[in-house]
């Protein structure tokens, strides 16, 4: 199946074909072009036509009123208002539910975009980033995986509601608190669930989420394993296959259960030392007797860091550390009982290189640092 995107842009369409022509690829996706109508009415009947109902997905430019349409029309209206009137008219039963993107500069999310609607865009992506030609496959498929996810999510709600159908997995060992959000969450509109799932679960502000759900980099940190010197990691992948993540959304975000990890830790592999508390290299000894390999090298302790049973990856810098080498990142309050917490380590603290990633301490930790500060003076941030 070619999954089918529209992308409104007042932008010229020749001005947009680098974005389409990165994104498209035959016989999996397709975007088709166009500005915005300038009259809220023709908008409306667009999303309502026959034609529009071919589409799995739409792409949304956040500033539709800088530039006149083919029409010499000027819109009055910005991506977001438009993405709520899609919205409601899904709600209202007048059209299927479908994903929304908002791709737009950052500077005009920064300046523009009310963080309020937030929840009518499944994605929102910065403009820039498709200024890297690497970056195209991995928003295709997320695009792509979107639009699989949509009918799947509508399956499952009309199969009452099934999670286990959804997540393709048996949701036994999993968190109490997720599974009754879920439950509670799966009767809402589609775009409901796909925010929540996304957000929740995947990734938020384009930094990947962890908790019940881990990428292949937190696998490996958590397994002590350095993938980058270790060439039988594709065995204990491969090893790991019945808890790779295949459920809603898993073609374009690649994911492992944490709960089934620990369950192969425990039980698969037999050993009884506890896999947050043991050392890399202890890690690495247990692991090679239990599946007779050779080929993994365990990660290296940070300078600073005291501990070696890594279990996350500073936000800043991608380093491994345990979480009692880190300091707490701002603005993590209102997460989920079944979501880790995001930390730097103390080099990133000291002397930030990644901080458009974490922007500022909790002010619960701002002591911390000032104890580095003192304990190790001549490091100082870059200018």
């Amino acid at each position: 199946m070619t999954c089918k995107y529209l992308y409104i842009d007042d932008n010229s369409e020749h001005n947009a074909k680098g974005i389409i022509t990165g994104l498209q690829k035959e016989g999996v996706l397709s975007v088709d072009f166009d500005n915005p109508k300038g009259d809220w009415e023709k908008e409306r009947e667009r999303i309502l036509s026959e034609v529009f109902k071919s589409y799995n997905g739409l792409i949304l430019d956040l500033n539709l009123e800088e530039m006149p349409n083919k029409d010499k029309e000027t819109s009055h209206y910005k991506g977001s208002s438009l993405a709520q009137e899609y919205r409601n008219l899904s709600k209202a039963g007048k059209l299927k539910e479908i994903p929304i993107v908002l791709l737009s500069a950052t500077v005009n999310l920064e300046k523009y975009f009310d963080r309020t609607n937030e929840d009518l865009f499944d994605l929102i992506v910065p403009r820039e980033w498709l200024n890297d030609p690497i970056l195209f496959a991995p928003l295709r498929q997320k695009l792509i995986s979107l639009s699989i996810g949509y009918e799947l999510i509508s399956k499952c709600k009309n199969n009452d509601n099934n999670l286990i159908e959804l997540f393709k997995y048996n949701l036994d060992l999993e968190n109490n608190r997720f599974l009754s959000e879920m439950k509670s969450v799966i009767c809402c509109p589609s775009h409901t669930v796909s925010n929540f799932i996304i957000k929740n679960l995947l990734e938020k502000s384009n930094i990947p989420v962890s908790g019940i759900l881990i990428t292949e980099e937190i696998l490996a940190t958590r397994l002590g394993i350095d993938i980058s010197k270790s060439s039988d990691w594709k065995v204990i992948l491969e090893k790991l296959g019945k808890y790779y993540y295949r459920g809603v959304f898993s073609e374009g975000w690649e994911r492992w259960w944490m709960s089934g990890i620990e369950h192969w830790w425990k039980t698969d592999l037999g050993i009884e030392n506890s896999l947050r508390a043991t050392t890399a290299n202890q890690k690495i000894d247990l692991l090679k007797d239990k599946l007779g390999l050779s080929a993994i090298v365990p990660i290296e302790k940070n300078e600073k860091a005291k501990s070696e049973a890594f279990w996350t990856k500073c936000v800043g810098s991608d380093v491994a550390i345990d979480t009692v080498d880190g300091l707490l990142v701002d603005g993590q309050d209102n997460y989920y009982p079944w979501q880790d917490k995001k930390y730097v380590c103390y080099e990133e603290a000291l002397k930030p290189k990644g901080k458009d990633k974490w922007k500022k301490l909790s002010p619960s930790e701002e002591y911390k640092l000032e104890i580095l500060q003192k304990q190790f003076p001549n490091v100082r941030p870059l200018k």
